[in-house]
Order: structure tokens, then sequence, then C-alpha cells
């Protein structure tokens, strides 16, 4: 009689254990479908940031020095940029964050678009349609791109990152305790 309570324990604890095993596989009708069909679309409210240094290596240094938020995950996506004396756009630096979220993506097609527009003139009005499709492809709205063109000038560098608006308060902090001469917040369109 010992056996069999000892066995019928033993299968009453083994069951909880299967079915959160099964739970964490994630078994679920549609499981064939690809991961598109299954992946939720991005609601993440994020923010580009666009912190402008004096020189063309202090943007580097600023992003060295901000290894605990690249750890952390803060930030989706960034790079470092700088425009030489000539007004050449050279690209220092670019990384996004591991794993193809739809917020990682979206994060990197918006600093891939903002660092193809630095090497752009700004717009010419509000005629200019280029600005504004420009603008849409890097997520973000056509004052903001102009603002953006305008504040990198040559002989300075700049940190193009994206953050959940959650973190956008700590990362202007960290940029102007890092001697950023401007800051810029612009919100991603949805």
């Amino acid at each position: 009689m010992k056996t069999y309570r000892s066995s019928r324990l033993a299968g009453a604890r083994l069951g909880p254990v299967m079915l959160a095993g099964i739970l964490a596989l994630g078994v679920r009708p549609g499981a064939a479908q690809g991961s598109e069909a299954t992946q939720a679309p991005d609601t993440t409210r994020m923010t580009l940031i666009f912190a402008v240094f004096p020189g063309q290596t202090a943007a580097k240094q600023a992003m060295r020095d901000m290894k605990t938020a690249q750890q952390v995950g803060h930030l989706e996506s960034y790079a470092v940029v700088s425009k030489d004396q000539n007004g050449n756009v050279i690209v220092q630096q670019n990384q996004g964050k591991r794993g193809a979220t739809p917020s990682s993506s979206r994060a990197s097609k918006s600093v891939d678009g903002v660092v193809a527009l630095l090497g752009r003139s700004p717009s010419g009005g509000p005629t200019d349609t280029a600005g504004y499709t420009a603008g849409t492809q890097a997520g973000i709205s056509k004052p903001d791109v102009d603002k953006i063109q305008r504040m990198l000038t040559p002989g300075t560098s700049a940190i193009v990152f994206v953050v959940a608006d959650l973190w956008v308060g700590d990362m202007n902090s960290a940029m102007r305790q890092a001697h950023a001469k401007q800051v810029l917040d612009a919100k991603l369109l949805p």
C-alpha cells in the first residue's frame, strides 16, 4: 500500500509540472504558422534622441561612457556620427539591439533613416516634399528632420539613438552630463 500511495503522490506532483512545461513551450492552435502571423504589432512608444557634441570624437567617447545603458538594454538602436570640416558625414559606430522584435526593428530603421538624412541639405520650406518623405522614412516629423539636419555642423559629432519613452529623461540627463551642446527629443511616429 505504501508503494501505491507514493506513486499516486508522484503522479499528482508530476501533472502540474507537465502542464507548466507544455504552457512554457507555447503549444497553441496555429503555432505551426509563421511567427509573422502570431507576432503582435509594435505599440511601444519610443523617442529618438539626437545629441550633438563639440569636436569629431566627443560623441564616440560619450557612447563609450554609456556602457551601462547599452548592457542593460535601454538603447533600442544607436549610431555615432561626425561631420568633418568639408561637410562630409562619417558613421563612426552603428548598432541595433540584438533580437528581432518589432520595436527594435522600428528603432533601427529610424536611426538608419536619420543617418541618411544627415548627408542631405535641410529642406527648402513648406512646399518641399523631399523633407517630408525623408522624415516619414526616419519615423519622425518634418520639423524634427529640419532641426536635426541643422544641428550637426562641420567639426561636430552626434549620437543618434532610440529609447522607450520611459528612459527619455534619464538619457537626456546622461547626454547633458556628457557635455552635449544640444539635445533634441523626437517622438517616433506610430
